[in-house]
């Protein structure tokens, strides 16, 4: 009997182990929907939320972000560039009331000068439920600019 139960307990963590690998995995390849945005300053939005850079957005030099969403219980959001990691930089949105977000956030430099950046968005409902969005957006690498010359193509 108690070899039983062993195994019982042992092919229960088992499942226990295999659903949580897979729900880590597929958090991690949730799709993004992409919000389009020609200047992330005037706002960009989807139906049910909108984006937008308080200040321009400029590489490390703070600015707010102020995401405006319904049925929100947490926001967060990371900053990459396509192909390239840049290291960790997660924000969480402080809750402004009124379905308003606001997080303070500072873009790291990139080495090659690039000014095409990403923000990922992760939005969990006050179900549970994840939704990532994808903003691409345009900040200088640098505020002067001069004597910065882009060398290789990516």
């Amino acid at each position: 009997m108690k070899r039983a139960a062993i195994v019982l307990a042992g092919l229960v963590l088992a499942v226990i182990l295999a659903y949580w690998l897979f729900a880590a995995k597929a958090e991690r390849e949730i799709a993004a929907q992409v919000i389009p945005c020609a200047e992330l300053t005037q706002g960009c939005s989807l139906p049910g939320i909108k984006v937008q850079a308080l200040q321009t957005p400029s590489a490390m030099k703070a600015f707010a972000v102020e995401v405006a969403t319904a049925d929100a219980a947490t926001i967060t959001a990371r900053f990459e560039m396509r192909d390239m990691s840049m290291g960790l930089n997660q924000y969480r949105f402080l809750d402004q009331g009124a379905g308003r977000w606001l997080a303070n956030v500072t873009l790291p430099v990139c080495v090659d000068g690039r000014s095409d950046w990403l923000m990922l968005l992760d939005v969990t409902s006050k179900a549970g439920k994840l939704q990532r969005y994808q903003v691409a957006f345009a900040a200088p690498a640098e505020q002067s600019g001069a004597g910065h010359e882009h060398h290789h193509a990516h």
